[in-house]
């Protein structure tokens, strides 16, 4: 029973059953052999059943072996990996070798190349778009520009002004230095606010040496600006000084860092920025104020030092300082000191403030600095909530009170043989007189009028303006010439509009007084 397990057919060994037709042969002869060597039988029926069970014993033989190989041969593959069947071995017959050609492996995906000149804006690091402004105040805006482009930038590269409001810039400036691509650079444009109220943008771009424009965006063709509003403001060119009308001139810190001019309103840094309408603790204003918040953490500073300023005898500072509304925990220290040309720092005064719905009210007179040239210094330290330390310098100024009967202009008007004479006098009062005088050959006294408010006002405003000068004006079509000699005490050239309005000013009142 044993070997009939072993038959071909078994289910155990089914993979056996593909025995080679030569292995049928085979069993076939071994069988003729086989019969060959057996005892003769004594009839047929014996030899036939002889003959019967040999077979049966070879036949089992080799098909046990035959079983035991295929187990083998299959272990040996299954312990095997698979491997590819062979290729037919007919060798093809030698073909002539192709020449060369010149198909090239298809091309590796590359970035695309990128623009030799090319800029990307990244940041304003001064005059955010619609900073307010007085008329004439002079600010400086920069821009964080970065180099997207292959090639490197150099000083043979310019920012170039393209359209829109120059407000009295320079039309191009050398870029200051290398930048590499990847690189930024800060590039900054002295600006001055123009002098009608209203909204004024300037663009910007750059230009290679080879005289092209380039700038920002996909096309590289975008341009960068600067936008501001003017706005009008109450008493202005009324006095001596402005600190409002200047504070951009001026350099801010908080103590170790400088600041930008305006600044970002921000609860994580110090600013200053300009208020048109100020909200004081007290009420609201139409005339300007600075806002200006401390660095955070108590002691925290804000620090302006403005440009050098001649003090004259009869000046004064004059300013209103307090917290703006909404800022119950504000508690603040304000403080006015001035540099000298040798670098010593004093101060004039310290000021507490809280906010308490009061404010305080700043007169010093700078007579006793007369003469000197110094660097004002305001300043303002935090001494409670870093939220609430909203400090405010209402219309900060320096007033001259000029000295009793100066004579501020001297005007003469010749025509057809007639010389006609005037002289305007200023008092600390703040009221002016005008003396009028015949002059052909000696000088005769007509009479005198007093200044009303729009005159005087106009005079003051040009005395506090306007340096000294002697200015002739001459009028063609009726031979008229007029001579004036102003004393001014103030730090800026004068005009044709300024001598103009002079002139009319002090024919007006002649012949107020002559007729």
């Amino acid at each position: 029973m044993k070997n009939d397990s072993l038959l071909p057919g078994s289910t155990k060994f089914r993979p056996a059953l593909a025995v080679p037709v030569l292995l049928t042969l085979a069993i076939l002869a071994l069988l003729t052999s086989a019969c060959g060597d057996l005892p003769a039988a004594t009839d047929t029926a014996d030899s036939q059943a002889l003959y019967t069970a040999a077979a049966q014993t070879l036949v089992a033989d080799l098909t046990l072996q035959a079983g035991n190989t295929a187990i083998a041969q299959l272990t040996e593959l299954a312990l095997t990996p698979a491997a590819v069947p062979p290729t037919a071995t007919n060798t093809p017959e030698p073909s002539p070798t192709p020449s060369p050609t010149t198909t090239s492996p298809p091309p590796t995906p590359t970035a695309t190349s990128l623009p030799c000149d090319w800029a990307e804006f990244v940041s304003d690091l001064s005059v955010p778009d619609n900073s307010s402004f007085p008329p004439g105040a002079d600010f400086t805006k920069i821009w964080r520009i970065r180099n997207i482009g292959s090639c490197t930038w150099s000083s043979d590269y310019e920012l170039i002004f393209t359209g829109g409001d120059l407000m009295s810039a320079a039309r191009a400036r050398p870029l200051p230095g290398v930048v590499r691509p990847g690189e930024t650079v800060d590039l900054g444009v002295d600006l001055r606010a123009p002098a009608n109220p209203g909204t004024y943008r300037g663009d910007w771009m750059l230009r290679n040496p080879a005289g092209n424009a380039f700038g920002i965006l996909d096309n590289a063709q975008g341009t960068f600006w600067v936008q501001i509003r003017t706005v009008q403001v109450v008493g202005a060119n009324q006095y001596a000084y402005d600190f409002v009308a200047n504070y951009c001139l001026a350099d801010w810190s908080n103590g170790s860092e400088r600041l930008s001019c305006p600044g970002i309103p921000s609860n994580r840094e110090a600013f200053v920025v300009f208020l048109e309408r100020p909200e004081l603790e007290s009420r609201v204003e139409n005339e300007p104020a600075l806002w200006t918040r401390p660095a955070p953490g108590r002691q925290g500073w804000i620090i302006a030092e403005y440009p050098p300023y001649l003090v004259r005898n009869g000046d004064h500072f004059r300013a209103e300082i307090g917290c703006l509304y909404d800022s119950p925990d504000c508690e603040l220290r304000f403080q006015l000191d001035y540099r000298t040309a040798n670098g010593v720092v004093r101060n004039l005064g310290s000021w507490r403030e809280d906010y308490d719905s009061t404010t305080t009210l700043i007169d010093l007179d700078l007579s006793n600095l007369a003469g000197l040239s110094v660097n004002f210094i305001l300043s303002v330290n935090n001494l409670g909530d870093d939220q609430d330390a909203n400090a405010f310098w209402f219309v900060p100024h320096i007033r001259n009170l000029v000295e009793i009967n100066k004579v501020v202009l001297s005007w003469q008007q010749i025509k057809d043989d007639e010389c006609n004479q005037l002289e305007i006098y200023l008092s600390s009062r703040n009221s002016g007189t005008a003396n009028a005088y015949y002059c052909q050959e000696r000088s005769q006294y007509v009479g005198n009028t007093t200044l009303n408010s729009s005159e005087l006002g106009q005079v003051v405003d040009l005395y506090n303006r306007l340096i000294s000068f002697n200015a002739d004006v001459y009028n063609a079509s009726t031979e008229e010439l007029n001579y004036l000699v102003f004393s001014g005490g103030g730090n800026n050239d004068a005009v044709s509009v300024d001598i103009e309005l002079l002139a009319s000013l002090a024919e007006n009142l002649f012949n107020r007084i002559a007729r």
